[in-house]
């Protein structure tokens, strides 16, 4: 099919939206190779010259499975860094963020005595309450 005319409509699915969509298949099944491929592709593309977010919620998305690759991984550094990086930015759709988060939160959750996973879980933690006091 062309490329659609406006890919930023919500109902359209753009090759950077399916590149998006591949990033959480990926994750999800552990294929990790090609979660990071599709995750790369996502930041890539959400990066403007200006340093900005095209699509700052596909970003952080995007930097939470890369986050749970590094946690899987071992790199547990890497995972609360790029982590941290995605619950930081102030503009977010909690529920979706939180869903994208969760498999980086499990995989640190194997590790609940290491000192430096402290700063992951008292964001993710300070995340949840909004949305727990919703419910």
């Amino acid at each position: 099919m062309p490329a659609p005319g406006n890919p930023d409509h919500h109902f359209v699915i753009d090759p950077a939206k399916a590149d998006f969509c591949a990033v959480d298949v990926y994750r999800t099944l552990d294929v990790r190779d090609a979660a990071t491929e599709f995750a790369h592709r996502v930041l890539d593309c959400c990066a403007l010259s200006d340093g900005a977010a095209r699509a700052p919620m596909r970003r952080n998305e995007a930097k939470l499975t890369s986050g749970a690759i590094a946690a899987r991984n071992g790199d547990l550094d890497e995972a609360v860094g790029r982590g941290l990086g995605a619950l930081s930015d102030s503009r977010k759709c909690l529920p979706s963020l939180l869903a994208a988060a969760a498999d980086l939160d499990a995989e640190l959750r194997e590790h609940p005595r290491d000192p430096v996973l402290a700063p992951w879980f008292e964001a993710v933690s300070a995340l949840r309450g909004p949305v727990a006091l919703g419910s």
